[in-house]
């Protein structure tokens, strides 16, 4: 094939204008409505997604899931790429939190594609609504990417709708939703597929199919280098699989064309990419091996499985509570296929043996559920003596930094698409007369379909960043790349810093924050350390303490913050003056939470009264 892939991308909608949504079910006046398919299809998803956001504007400042978890600290990501690209800064390193470190973001799921290439949307509307907008783009356009995949490798219209459907708002998606932006944002690997399939199968030349997959995967990799490292896992595991349906083909020829597509891919990559992995390899505070020493117990279980988690409609077995003895948090655990959708999978496999592609892809997402089982299958969260295809993986340095769960991905993918190959051959565009079988077999694909759908939709909560922080007066109190302290002191426990940070415009620097940090030398991941005196965090731990409970009791091994008794009022008073000179601190900032008037109480101990806005919400102290 003489044209790459992605150059017919942009093509992917208007391709279908000239087709009609179907000839035969007297559905004329809604296709003249949609005036399209791919209008038709776009429109629906479009719909499902806003749904499932709980009809809130794709362009809304609230929060669309966590405000101050892991969504916080994507939208900071977002924030600072925009940032860095209006002031021409390096955007895969950062000073402007965690001083006076610094962060290296290659190390983090920071998504350099998406806020680079969305910067417009951030510098208009904000990175809280860049970043919801990009949560709905995200579904919109992974269900998309499979429309138009599966119509090129032989699923019709109706099927490639459901096979959309069933990869762009699967609970692998749902639960992404609520905070991981790297991981909804799944539209490129359907296409790695799409240009894989058409190398083996001779339709693209050797250079577009490589050049394509090249910059494809590097792409993906700047949205997700999890997702990206998890893809080169997959293509030589399916590949495998495909080998007892192809081998008779697998000529000398075919083989020079796929090591030739091979080189051009990696010269593709190592010149894309130059840069990235540097900062990846060699970089300051790059993180080597595993980012969290519990990183493979985040894995499926055979029964999470087949019973529904929180997050899915399940009408046929309801709500599961015993999903929550997994060690992974519920919206970490895309793993729910549910029942009927494993029937049509293997029943697909048998009853449609004789198409090979179809079985292909079956026995992958068989094989591909099992690997998001991590090293050993469990049951009901106990281990059993069953190995999985992941063992072996694990071993294996950077893939050991994966979370197995998230190799339901490509399960998805491959389910999506034998969604979309068994309703083809049931409900075909030309068929003569229905029969009873087709009928009851088309309804349960359906209901398999409905029983992953999201009991509810995702709450939107208000940021509740403090008016002052974006004031005229804001900006002469804090000069501009001036250090601020920030009570609710930022870690993971809670990062509303980092977001009342973003929402500013970046224009101050923060002590801590939320990130992956190697510690100098050895690249093991000790999270953002605390900065001495201990005391003057512990204190802002304590006053936060009424609302995340005691610090201590939830933070994981090989992240060092004690929570040290309180000092006095005037021993405290002393270790925040040396805290803020020693750190070169020019303002302190309360917001109003938790507990804030002990942390006002030893603040003003040590400097004074200081200046109450919005209401008494932010409480300041001008140092500098």
């Amino acid at each position: 094939m003489g044209r790459s892939v992605l150059a017919t991308y942009p093509t992917v909608i208007l391709k279908e204008v000239s087709y009609s949504l179907t000839r035969r079910f007297s559905l004329r006046a809604i296709s003249r409505i949609f005036w399209s398919y791919g209008m038709a299809v776009t429109l629906i998803y479009s719909l499902c997604s806003v749904a499932l956001f709980d009809w809130a504007n794709p362009l809304s400042n609230d929060v669309t899931g966590q405000p101050f978890a892991d969504g916080a600290q994507e939208i900071w990501f977002l924030s600072w790429f925009a940032h860095a690209v209006a002031h021409l800064q390096n955007p895969f390193i950062t000073h402007a939190m965690n001083v006076p470190h610094g962060i290296n973001l290659m190390a983090n799921t920071s998504m350099p594609l998406l806020g680079i290439f969305f910067a417009p949307v951030t510098w208009i509307f904000g990175p809280v609504a860049a970043f919801n907008f990009l949560l709905h783009l995200g579904l919109v356009s992974s269900a998309l990417a499979v429309v138009w995949v599966a119509r090129r490798i032989g699923i019709n219209r109706v099927g490639a709708f459901f096979a959309g459907l069933v990869y762009g708002f699967s609970t692998m998606q749902t639960v992404a939703s609520y905070g991981h932006l790297f991981l909804t944002f799944a539209a490129l690997p359907p296409l790695i597929f799409l240009v894989i399939w058409r190398l083996i199968s001779g339709h693209m030349n050797s250079r577009h199919a490589g050049l394509s997959l090249g910059l494809l995967w590097a792409a993906d990799f700047l949205i997700s280098a999890e997702r990206a490292a998890i893809t080169l896992v997959v293509i030589p595991v399916v590949a495998i699989l495909a080998l007892p349906f192809t081998w008779r083909n697998l000529t000398y020829e075919m083989v020079r064309r796929i090591c030739r597509a091979m080189v051009w891919c990696a010269g593709t990559i190592t010149v894309v990419l130059a840069l990235p992995l540097f900062e990846i390899l060699s970089g300051p505070y790059a993180v080597r091996g595993a980012s969290h020493p519990w990183i493979q117990s985040y894995h499926s279980d055979l029964l999470s499985i087949i019973f529904p988690q929180q997050f899915a409609i399940a009408p046929f077995l309801g709500h599961r509570t015993f999903i929550r003895i997994l060690s992974i948090s519920p919206w970490e655990n895309g793993s729910y296929v549910g029942p009927l959708l494993l029937v049509v999978v293997v029943a697909t496999f048998w009853y449609m043996r004789k198409h090979r592609h179809v079985v292909w892809m079956s026995a992958s997402a068989l094989v591909l559920i099992g690997m998001s089982c991590g090293t050993v299958l469990s049951y009901r969260g106990a281990s059993t003596r069953f190995h999985s295809p992941y063992t072996f993986i694990a071993t294996l340095p950077f893939f050991s930094n994966i979370l197995p769960v998230r190799y339901m991905t490509y399960a998805w993918l491959a389910i999506a698409f034998v969604v979309g190959y068994v309703i083809s051959e049931l409900l075909p565009f030309r068929t003569t007369r229905p029969n009873i079988g087709r009928v009851l077999s088309l309804v349960v694909v359906l209901l398999g379909i409905i029983s992953i759908a999201p009991r509810h939709s995702i709450p939107n909560e208000s940021t509740n960043v403090p008016s002052w922080l974006t004031s005229s007066e804001a900006q002469r109190v804090i000069p501009s790349a001036g250090v601020v302290l920030f009570y609710p002191y930022p870690t993971f426990i809670d990062n509303r810093a980092m977001l009342d940070q973003a929402v500013a415009d970046l224009r101050f620097n923060i002590i801590g924050g939320q990130a992956l940090f190697g510690q100098s030398g050895t690249g093991v991941n000790s999270g953002i350390p605390i900065l001495p005196p201990s005391v003057v965090p512990s204190i802002f731990f304590h006053a936060n303490a009424p609302t995340t409970g005691d610090p201590t009791r939830r933070l994981r091994e090989g992240i060092n913050y004690r929570l040290l008794p309180l000092p006095s009022l005037k021993d405290g008073a002393t270790a925040l003056r040396v805290f803020v000179d020693r750190w070169h601190v020019d303002t302190i900032v309360l917001n109003d939470f938790g507990n804030y008037r002990l942390a006002e109480n030893y603040v003003t101990a040590a400097f004074g009264p200081g200046s109450s806005r919005d209401g008494g919400t932010v409480i300041f102290w001008k140092l500098r």
